[in-house]
């Protein structure tokens, strides 16, 4: 006896979406986040490892009556907990841009204005002129990096006063 045949079936179609010039910048935010929400989703769920989601589903799986019925209470609980890793997804990328905010507001203050000011004023070897011509040098962020960060006073201030011959000759 020949076994039943079975029609292969057509993958889903889905709606044309907005192109992204037509949505808005917030709308575009979100879309991208959820796209990589997706994909790291996606990722960890073949990685081995899986999903508190995925091993949720497959205990529910597991444990639901095979009667029919329940399929409106699993696809509520499926979409619960993807919002949930939605939700820490978004909470774990603002953790790392509060970081990064804090330590960028952390390098601004080590290498401010006013400290490297404070320490022109206190080198007894530069004249009056020469501190006002520091005071334009570190205008620059990398300037005042690179003054900071030279231990060797001697080698400091060799370089300050080269710096600043460059820009006396630069400004006659």
């Amino acid at each position: 006896m020949a076994a039943p045949r079975v029609a292969p079936m057509a993958a889903p179609t889905v709606a044309p979406m907005a192109a992204p010039a037509e949505r808005s910048i917030s709308e575009q935010s979100f879309h991208s986040d959820l796209r990589d929400f997706g994909n790291n989703l996606y990722a960890s769920s073949f990685d081995g490892q899986g999903t508190s989601s995925a091993r949720n589903e497959q205990n529910e799986a597991q444990s639901a009556p095979s009667e029919g019925g329940s399929g409106r209470k699993h696809k509520q609980s499926h979409i619960g907990s993807a919002l949930e890793d939605y939700v820490e997804f978004k909470k774990s990328q603002t953790s790392k841009t509060l970081e990064s905010l804090n330590e960028k507001k952390k390098r601004a203050e080590e290498f401010c204005f006013e400290k490297c000011a404070d320490q022109v004023d206190s080198i007894n070897e530069l004249t009056n002129d020469e501190k006002s011509y520091a005071m334009e040098l570190f205008e620059s962020d990398t300037n005042r990096e690179v003054f900071m960060k030279t231990k060797n006073p001697e080698v400091r201030l060799i370089w300050l006063k080269r710096k600043i011959r460059a820009l006396a000759a630069n400004s006659a």
